[in-house]
C-alpha cells in the first residue's frame, strides 16, 4: 500500500506549482477515463485497481460506531477519513481494525509541530497502515520535508499530495 502525506488544499494555480518545486517532483498529468460501453458515460471502474478521491468521514465518537458504519458502506475504494473526534477516542486502534477490515485509511489529524515532531508522527502513521495523512503546510517546507521522510522511512512506495 502507498502513503501519502497530504497539504492543505492550494488555492491557486502558483501555489500548486509551488508544491511540486517543493517537493522535487514533476506534477502529474491526468489521464483520460475510460468510457463504459453500454451507456457511453464516463465509468470511473472502468478498469481493476480503481484509484478513488472519495473519502468518507467516520466522524463519529467510538471504535464500534466507526466499524457498523464499515459494514453498512460494504467494500468498496473510498477512503475511511479518520479524524481527531475518532483518532482522540480510539486511537490508533481505529486505524489497525479499520486497516484490518480491507479498508483504505485517511488519517486526518493535520500535523504542525516541530519537523522532528512531525517526520516521527508521519513514519508512526505509516507504520499503523494509514494511506493517507494531512500535515499542514503552514508549519513550513522544513515541516512538510520531515513529514514526507518519516513517511518513507515505514513505507514501501510513499507518496505526497499536495
Amino acid at each position: 500500500m502507498t502513503r501519502a502525506v497530504a497539504a492543505r488544499r492550494v488555492r491557486s494555480l502558483d501555489e500548486w506549482r509551488r508544491a511540486y518545486a517543493l517537493a522535487g517532483e514533476e506534477p502529474a498529468r491526468p489521464r483520460p477515463r475510460r468510457r463504459d460501453p453500454r451507456h457511453g458515460a464516463r465509468c470511473p471502474r472502468a478498469r481493476e485497481g480503481v484509484v478513488t478521491r472519495i473519502a468518507i468521514a467516520f466522524d463519529v465518537q467510538t471504535l464500534d460506531e466507526a466499524l457498523v458504519l464499515d459494514r453498512r458502506l460494504g467494500e468498496g475504494p473510498e477512503y475511511a477519513k479518520i479524524g481527531l473526534q475518532l483518532f482522540t477516542a480510539a486511537g490508533p486502534e481505529a486505524v489497525r481494525a479499520l486497516s484490518e477490515r480491507g479498508r483504505r485509511t485517511f488519517l486526518d489529524l493535520k500535523l504542525h509541530d516541530i519537523p522532528n515532531t512531525v517526520k516521527g508522527a508521519a513514519a508512526e502513521a505509516a507504520r499503523l497502515g494509514a494511506d493517507l495523512l494531512t500535515v499542514h503546510a503552514a508549519g513550513g517546507e522544513a515541516m512538510v520535508r520531515a513529514a514526507v521522510e518519516g513517511s518513507a522511512a515505514r513505507a514501501a512506495r510513499p507518496r505526497s499530495l499536495r
